[in-house]
């Protein structure tokens, strides 16, 4: 009875409103209010401008086209295997907004992330942690913005992220009171989102469902009593389900004929000598992620700003390894007579869980040959996820560090908003919109509905034309003797001939990707336009008859 009176006391005091300490979350959660206000008025900008680069575009478009006897065509995704994402859309290509659904949904993972994170802190750490997590997550700078808003981007797996979380807390805390009638439910929704999006994506099973069951197994380990036990053997359970549903997933696709495009870079070491440079890109791509992406620029408010949010980011990259190693100790040192609380389980678990996930994120980052220049820190946005999750809890032990993280956070999130309202996401130089509305002008002019062109211009027009011409990515072989199709993003039955149909090929000055002109066995084209940096070359005959196949 004492030890109940105890508990609840406890829990009244995390909850209790405390008129002196307002300031410390009032600050940062006004900034980032005034952040989803500004995002909200620009949002259509924002996403008009992600779906003008090829690899966000790619998505919808495959989606949109996806169709024909899987006998007859293959689909050929990116190096990262998009599987969930692809049957997300084909699952709701029936609706009638499914467009602004697809374009919608990467934002809305996100937001849900941010909810699940503040949620977990919420219970284990109380109203301010919670808060504080959220505004880090919210007041996303331009390069982390703007790989939340593409589909098939590991967005999927940084939302898993958050999902096991949000589980393991709630296992920790409430598996013991839980009936099957919820358990269950729970446990499958969990196990069906994991299965699928980790059939996509392997790094989601090296740093999401590894440190979930790494978690529970240091919870049971060290506790060894029913709570943490039960915890592990559902765990245990939802990962054999998601294992199950993965399996599946890979068995639909082969059998589809659908495949991700070979990366030789993905299953290799990276070279001695390059450990060095990986580590740098590491800490710079947190840095950029972090809105900190100061390199190289002039000095100023701005910038000086941006340099803050890259020493903030990083601090908070090392806050986590304390973290963790702090709960591990308090939790092997505590008095074994003492029943542990559910609260003390979930706090073990959550900082085990996402400091794991941290340091494989790392390892896999600086020790893998596939990051190349800082457009890698697409493999580190579940590092930030981890230094929000983490920080709080850092915090929560004076008024001190509670006002010094309070104050950083303000900063940070001040900084995300000043980028939000200065429109640093800006519109490519090409192409853009007015240069695809003008070619699909030109296209129903000369009766076209059928193009070619480079990887970087092909989706985009598509997409931004809402399909009224249809571009499809081409590139140069054999010297540049001849138009090949390109090597990811692409169906292969876009490639096969239609007799009596005239086409177009596409020329975009502003990549030195190919094609730079058309290919001496394509023959004289019968009109040429130019839109901008853009020549298009229209052809009596359908070009796919000349594209050799890879």
């Amino acid at each position: 009875m004492t030890s109940e009176l105890a508990s609840t006391s406890e829990r009244r005091g995390r909850l209790r409103w405390r008129p002196g300490e307002n300031h410390l979350w009032l600050a940062p959660l006004l900034v980032s209010a005034a952040y989803l206000i500004t995002l909200v008025t620009q949002v259509s900008r924002l996403l008009a401008v992600t779906y003008l680069n090829a690899d966000a575009a790619s998505a919808p478009v495959i989606g949109q086209l996806y169709g024909g006897a899987a006998g007859s065509r293959s689909v050929i995704l990116g190096h990262l295997g998009w599987y969930s994402t692809l049957l997300y859309e084909l699952a709701t290509r029936w609706m009638p907004l499914h467009r602004q659904i697809w374009e919608g949904s990467p934002y809305l993972m996100a937001l849900l992330s941010v909810m699940l994170v503040a949620w977990a802190l919420w219970r284990i750490a109380g109203r301010w942690a919670g808060i504080i997590a959220g505004c880090i997550l919210v007041c996303a700078g331009p390069a982390l913005l703007q790989l939340l808003l593409v589909l098939n981007n590991h967005a999927p797996t940084w939302f898993t992220f958050a999902l096991l979380g949000a589980f393991l807390v709630l296992l920790e805390l409430r598996v013991e009171e839980l009936r099957l009638p919820l358990l269950v439910p729970a446990g499958v929704v969990v196990g069906v989102v994991l299965g699928a999006n980790a059939a996509s994506d392997v790094l989601l099973t090296l740093a999401g469902a590894a440190p979930f069951l790494l978690a529970v197994a240091v919870g049971w380990g060290i506790h060894r009593d029913r709570g943490s036990a039960r915890a592990a053997a559902v765990a245990l359970a939802t990962c054999l389900l998601a294992l199950v549903v993965g399996l599946l997933v890979h068995a639909y696709v082969h059998h589809e004929n659908i495949v991700s495009a070979v990366d030789a870079r993905t299953s290799l070491f990276v070279a001695q000598e390059a450990v060095g440079s990986n580590f740098r890109l590491w800490w710079q791509s947190l840095a950029v992620l972090g809105d900190g992406d100061f390199f190289g620029l002039s000095l100023g408010f701005s910038t000086a700003l941006e340099f803050v949010c890259a020493v903030l980011t990083l601090a908070g990259v090392v806050i986590v390894a304390r973290v963790a190693r702090t709960a591990v100790a308090g939790s092997l040192a505590r008095d074994r007579d003492t029943p542990v609380s559910p609260r003390e389980r979930a706090t073990l678990a959550w900082s085990v869980y996402w400091a794991a996930s941290l340091v494989v994120l790392s390892v896999a980052f600086i020790f893998s040959a596939t990051p190349e220049g800082l457009s890698s820190d697409r493999y580190l946005v579940g590092a930030i996820y981890a230094v929000a999750a983490l920080v709080p809890l850092f915090a929560r032990r004076s008024i001190a560090l509670r006002i010094a993280v309070s104050a950083a956070v303000t900063v940070y999130a001040f900084a995300g908003w000043l980028a939000l309202a200065q429109k640093r996401i800006a519109e490519p130089v090409s192409p853009t919109h007015q240069i695809a509305n003008e070619i699909a002008r030109i296209a129903r002019k000369e009766g076209l509905t059928i193009g070619y062109g480079g990887y970087w211009d092909a989706a985009p027009i598509t997409w931004a034309t809402h399909l009224g011409v249809k571009v499809f990515p081409v590139d140069d072989c054999d010297g540049n003797q001849h138009l090949c199709a390109f090597e990811l993003h692409q169906i292969t039955s876009w490639y096969k001939p239609r007799p009596g149909t005239r086409t177009f090929l596409l020329s975009d000055s502003t990549y030195p990707t190919p094609p730079s002109a058309p290919t001496p066995d394509l023959g004289a084209p019968i009109a040429v336009h130019q839109v901008g940096p853009v020549t298009m070359y229209v052809y009596p005959y359908d070009i796919a008859s000349r594209v050799f196949a890879l």
